[in-house]
């Protein structure tokens, strides 16, 4: 009688490999096939033999790294020659036929690569405060590309669409904080890209490459000095000490007095002015 590899029956699937998770098809059948021996075949787009599995679901897709695969039924009568992994099934020799179909299995594998740049620290004072000099290096892969700024703790602050358009925003105008920068690299189909989510939330298939930390420091100043000139006579036994001298309106993670000579050579570093025996 006539072999026949019959018809398979399933829709084709997409995973996202490369992960921790088993990616493995289901409900794919094979109908109105005859012959001996039946045998699935799983393939490269060009017929390189990768795969003779007992079941289309005994597979695990994720170890293949990205690419496209064919599964395919086989039907074919004893003495079949070239049925191994490596070989290609245009090669095969003996009384056999291939299936009329097959499921399609895409492998998809985002890399968002390297970002190289930075870290940068800025003052946040008025002035317009531009990164400069981030650079994408390494392997790149996926459909879809974008950059990210978010908070430390994920939150999307901004969705840049290319590393010229992040080189164009004044963080200055963003006020103290710390904010990262982040390349990401996705198939279509990912949720929870938007303003105001959290990118550890992204359900998808996507990478992000590691990121460059923004410091927004706030503007330090000296502050006001608030008190009285004083004149001492010295040279007596009486201490001379200055009082209700203080600060006001002054920033900054440290604060110190100085005392000064008129040309600006330090003389104390005093925890306070009343400290001073003048």
């Amino acid at each position: 009688p006539a072999i026949s590899g019959g018809y398979v029956h399933g829709d084709d699937y997409s995973f996202c490999v490369g992960d921790d998770e088993a990616d493995h098809v289901s409900d794919v059948t094979v109908s109105d096939n005859t012959g001996t021996n039946s045998q699935w075949v799983v393939t490269s787009p060009e017929g390189l033999i990768l795969g003779l599995p007992p079941t289309p679901e005994a597979v695990d897709f994720n170890g293949a790294g990205a690419g496209t695969c064919l599964i395919w039924h086989l039907s074919y009568e004893d003495g079949l020659e070239g049925l191994e992994g490596g070989n290609n099934v245009s090669d095969l020799v003996g009384t056999y036929n291939l299936s009329d179909n097959y499921v399609t299995v895409y492998r998809s594998q985002p890399d968002a690569g390297t970002l190289t740049g930075g870290p940068f620290a800025f003052t946040v004072d008025g002035f317009p405060d531009m990164v400069s000099g981030i650079a994408i290096t390494g392997t790149r892969s996926g459909a879809n590309s974008t950059m990210l700024v978010t908070s430390p703790e994920g939150e999307i602050l901004g969705i840049p669409p290319s590393l010229a358009a992040v080189e164009g925003i004044d963080f200055d105008a963003a006020g103290p904080g710390i904010c990262l920068i982040w390349h990401l690299r996705y198939e279509d189909g990912l949720e929870g890209l938007e303003m105001g989510l959290n990118a550890n939330d992204l359900v998808g298939c996507y990478d992000l490459s590691n990121y460059v930390e923004v410091v927004r420091s706030p503007a330090i100043s000296g502050g006001t000095v608030k008190g009285d000139d004083y004149s001492f006579c010295v040279g007596d036994d009486e201490a001379d000490h200055v009082s209700d001298v203080s600060v006001s309106d002054n920033t900054g993670t440290n604060s110190q007095w100085v005392v000064t000579s008129p040309t600006g050579e330090i003389l104390g570093l005093p925890p306070s002015p009343e400290a001073v025996d003048f």
